[in-house]
């Protein structure tokens, strides 16, 4: 069986379009913030991407990508497909006005003295009345069924207004592919950060197809501020700044709810001895899940300094240490009831310590770290946690 671009069946092509048109909106929104603070971007709304006011679409977008880039004539589907879509906007008159752009991008390159080549956005290489005469020769010889109805609706405009609308159409055609879109992103980022512009790239790529999930996903496919975009840019470069260790979402790090697996953990057998309340042990094997992802991220991008993560380890142990000898001053644990209540007390109060990672201050990072750490019984809730292991283990060894 074939398999890849070379199977018929594959999907794969069509899944790089939609990426594509997903990656470019997020690049075409970076460079027209700058520019128009105030406007919005949606995905298929008006059309494959638009850029919006308040009032109406600014810029309709066609993405259009090719895994092997072609030469497109004035009678490519896509072409007309395109012009079809544009049309029917332009009729309805709800979204578009007379001052609304049509930009069509793709990696193909325009053929030599096609209608495409004519509307390029150089003042030097357009010619909107030429374009018309190439697009109206092609609609009225073609016989590809796939195009007659663009080629329908652009014959029924009169001369003047199908040059009035090719006057506002622009075909940016070679442009990057799915991989070089990446790097214009980058690109655009420098400006936050040049040391770590891949590093915000990665992260606010995972964020913007959230956003987009959510946005293709609700009724009204409400549009999506630039400013939210610009201002995410923004927060993840900031982590980045003096040193700053970025901050991933549960989500991203692929970190795990409690099961009835982690009964088996350490942690969880510590926090069962001193008899935690259910939604205390839930919340900290998630702590644990969410601390454990984010340092191991850290160390695999090489973000940590030498004895980091140690040095943070020992803070901790010192401070569960003068913990519980403050509650020791002022409580007394002779019985086992006071020793589980004790224990109660130490955990909770793990639980809402913060101790800053570097710049990182999050109640989850120190919570889930001390469960480490109980993990390797480096510290206890129960003050002779590790005898009573030693009896139980005794006992189930008998």
């Amino acid at each position: 069986m074939g398999t890849g671009y070379n199977n018929k069946f594959s999907a794969a092509p069509s899944l790089a379009g939609y990426l594509f048109q997903c990656r470019y909106a997020l690049y075409r929104s970076l460079q027209l913030v700058e520019k128009s603070t105030n406007s919005h971007v949606a995905i298929e709304r008006y059309d494959d991407i638009s850029f919006e006011n308040a009032n109406y679409a600014e810029c309709l977008i066609q993405a259009k990508h090719s895994n092997t880039p072609k030469s497109l004539s004035d009678n490519s589907v896509d072409l007309w497909k395109t012009i079809r879509v544009w049309l029917h906007e332009r009729a309805a008159g709800s979204a578009t006005t007379d001052s609304t752009r049509y930009n069509l991008i793709t990696n193909s390159e325009a053929s030599d003295g096609s209608a495409m080549s004519m509307l390029r956005p150089y003042p030097s290489q357009r010619s909107e009345t030429d374009a018309y005469v190439s697009l109206k020769k092609a609609a009225e010889t073609s016989t590809n069924l796939e195009a007659k109805e663009g080629h329908s609706a652009f014959l029924k405009l009169t001369k003047e207004e199908a040059i009035d609308f090719l006057s506002k159409v622009e075909i940016f055609d070679r442009s990057s592919g799915l991989a070089d879109v990446r790097y214009d992103i980058v690109g655009k980022l420098k400006i936050i950060s040049e040391e770590h512009a891949e590093d915000i790239a990665n992260e606010l790529e995972g964020w913007w197809l959230n956003v987009l999930g959510e946005h293709l996903t609700t009724s009204n496919l409400a549009p999506i501020p630039l400013q939210q975009v610009l201002r995410k840019a923004n927060d993840i470069g900031d982590q980045y700044k003096g040193g700053g260790l970025p901050v991933y979402a549960p989500e991203d790090l692929g970190a795990k709810a409690y099961s009835v697996d982690d009964e088996a953990f350490m942690f969880v057998r510590q926090m069962r001895v001193v008899e935690m309340p259910e939604s205390s042990i839930q919340r900290g094997v998630q702590d644990f899940y969410r601390a454990s992802a984010q340092r191991a991220r850290w160390a695999r991008e090489s973000l940590l300094l030498d004895g980091e993560g140690a040095k943070f380890d020992t803070a901790l142990c010192d401070s569960w240490g003068r913990e519980g000898d403050a509650l020791r001053a002022t409580s007394s644990i002779n019985t086992e009831e006071e020793k589980k209540l004790y224990g109660r007390m130490l955990c909770a109060w793990a639980s809402r310590h913060t101790h800053p990672f570097r710049n990182v201050v999050e109640a989850w990072m120190t919570s889930g770290s001390y469960h480490a750490l109980s993990d390797k019984k480096r510290i206890s809730w129960h003050p002779e946690f590790i005898t009573l292991l030693a009896k139980k283990d005794t006992i189930d060894d008998a």
